[in-house]
């Protein structure tokens, strides 16, 4: 059993695909218009729009570096992607400046149009270098001709006049599913022609995994603090004929999608991802209800302290360093890390005060989260060796298992927990913490949602609001904890759940006589669809493999 988690040339290959990913997402995502603009007209920009866009695409460019240099190939294909994509990307901005400006060199403007599409180049530059970087078999390049797809879409939305919002939802998904294509069809022509390929990425690879959730934790941060939200909140009480707000809450349904899938997929405890996928989802739902509710004045003062809780770099860091700290297993003393999250708001606050240019709080914003958020993961991982090392052992970190044994036990513990790990989970128990884990989540939300509300305009309603939610949202997280706990074979949760499912199958039989006395019957098939599930998630607890399940130690479950 492999019980180190190391960023090995799997974890690499891994982290470099993610990184290429996340390249080619700000590729296609990011507009570019106002740098050509600004670059050949005089005054015609009155802000720093453009240097935001320039200091975007060197972000854009460094990603790429980086994703190309991690890629575990050889010397002389890295270093001919390494030669390509800067080159390319170089050309295009070079290029698409003198078009601005009407001096690009004479030739047939369709080409043009093709050559220096924003989607034709992302796809080029990506799937490419990728290409180049994996030594796929020359075949394989034929997958470039999805590359195309993205003008023809771009000529198709045009001529139907659809709104700039739409067309760049649109173009976006056209990118990522074309490249999604181009990177499946020249796997599939690789694997083809030469059937004996070593493969270096592979899901079922804990290291593989590690470095796939360890770069989409870095993305979900990035475009977390990168995003503008404000429009979206602007648009979601008052009426108007933007799109603005389908594309808020498609980014913010991308970056809780990243976080989730990177936290899911880490090769740790299941109570772990769970926790880490609880904390963060909890965190960024909780920041847009408050948003959307200060936004409309639903929420008042003290302005100071939602200042700080709604600032987004504070919510950026809590949601992934908080996460991250708990998927990783590190130490609970780890976790003061975390007062890192309080430095953005009084960055913030700073830059609000000398009045700077909105481009330029961009920027600042941007790099303090992401230098907080590297050196907290970094702070996180070095309480947590001094820690272990000060109680005798060094820092031990376990793939899909929890800390059971350390090395000082002697091989006779590390035998008996690889042995118990090969006993998986029951089923029907994951089935029953995940249905408590929901529950819990929605008790979360009622009690955020019970805080907001035309009706709550006094000071006695809103006081009696704040405490009933407070109540529903205490509920609400040991319910999560008692799910954490059930997925960990932890028979107080197991006792707890017991409880809890027994009182209600008592008060669903006694509904389910008052409605058959009633003669509601579609009352009573209800109240019985309840006495029924409840039944068979107690059977599920206490008979069958549960049963023997449960007698196991609660930290050798997986």
């Amino acid at each position: 059993m492999q019980r180190v988690l190391r960023f090995d040339h799997r974890a690499r290959d891994a982290a470099a695909v993610v990184g290429i990913l996340f390249a080619a997402y700000l590729n296609i995502a990011t507009d570019f218009s106002a740098i050509i603009q600004a670059a050949n007209y005089a005054g015609s920009i009155p802000n720093d729009v453009p240097l935001v866009n320039a200091v975007q695409f060197s972000i854009i460019l460094g990603v790429y570096l980086a994703s190309f240099s991690l890629v575990a190939t050889t010397p002389l294909r890295r270093a001919i992607a390494l030669t390509v994509v800067p080159l390319t990307l170089l050309a295009w901005a070079l290029l698409g400046v003198e078009r601005g400006s009407g001096t690009l060199p004479l030739g047939d403007a369709a080409v043009w149009d093709y050559l220096l599409d924003q989607g034709f180049i992302t796809l080029a530059v990506a799937l490419g270098g990728w290409l180049i970087a994996r030594g796929l078999h020359p075949l394989s390049w034929l997958a470039l001709l999805v590359a195309l797809v993205p003008p023809l879409a771009g000529g198709w939305l045009t001529a139907a006049e659809v709104d700039s919002t739409a067309y760049t939802i649109a173009i976006q998904g056209v990118v990522v599913v074309a490249g999604a294509i181009g990177v499946v069809a020249a796997r599939g022509i690789d694997r083809t022609l030469r059937p004996s390929a070593p493969r270096l990425l592979r899901f079922a690879d804990p290291f593989s995994r590690y470095g796939l959730a360890l770069a989409g934790v870095v993305f979900a941060t990035y475009v977390n603090i990168s995003t503008d939200f404000t429009g979206y909140l602007d648009q979601t009480h008052f009426a108007g004929n933007s799109s603005v707000s389908v594309l808020g809450v498609l980014q913010f349904l991308l970056i809780l999608a990243l976080y989730v899938a990177s936290f899911a997929i880490m090769p740790t405890s299941s109570g772990r991802r769970l926790g880490a996928v609880t904390l963060t989802s909890v965190v960024l739902l909780l920041w847009t209800t408050f948003g959307i509710e200060r936004s409309v004045g639903n929420i008042g003062p003290p302005v100071q302290l939602w200042f700080f809780l709604l600032n987004q770099g504070f919510v950026t860091l809590v949601a992934a360093l908080g996460g991250w700290l708990i998927a990783r297993g590190r130490h609970p003393l780890a976790l003061v890390v975390l007062v890192l999250a309080l430095i953005p708001p009084l960055v913030a606050q700073r830059l609000i005060e000398f009045s700077v240019a909105t481009g330029i709080y961009a920027l600042v914003m941007d790099g303090v989260v992401v230098v907080l958020a590297i050196a907290g993961g970094l702070l996180g991982w070095a309480i947590d060796a001094a820690v272990r090392r000060a109680r005798g052992g060094a820092p031990v970190r376990v793939t899909d298992v929890a800390d059971a044994a350390t090395p000082a036990d002697g091989p006779d513990a590390a035998d008996a927990v690889a042995s118990a790990v090969r006993r998986r989970r029951p089923v029907g128990v994951t089935v029953v913490a995940v249905v408590v884990w929901a529950g819990g989540v929605l008790q979360i939300l009622i009690g955020v949602a019970s805080l907001v509300g035309p009706e709550l305009r006094g000071e006695d309603q809103r006081r009696a609001a704040l405490i009933a939610a407070l109540v529903v949202l205490a509920i609400g997280v040991t319910t999560i904890l008692v799910a954490v706990g059930l997925l960990s074979g932890n028979r107080v949760a197991r006792v707890v759940v017991t409880i809890s499912v027994a009182l209600s199958a008592l008060v669903a039989t006694l509904l389910v006589v008052v409605a058959a006395i009633a003669g509601d019957a579609g009352a009573a098939g209800a109240f019985g669809v309840v006495l029924v599930a409840d039944a068979a998630a107690l059977v599920t607890l206490w008979v069958g493999r549960a049963a023997s399940w449960f007698r196991r130690p609660a930290a050798q479950a997986v």
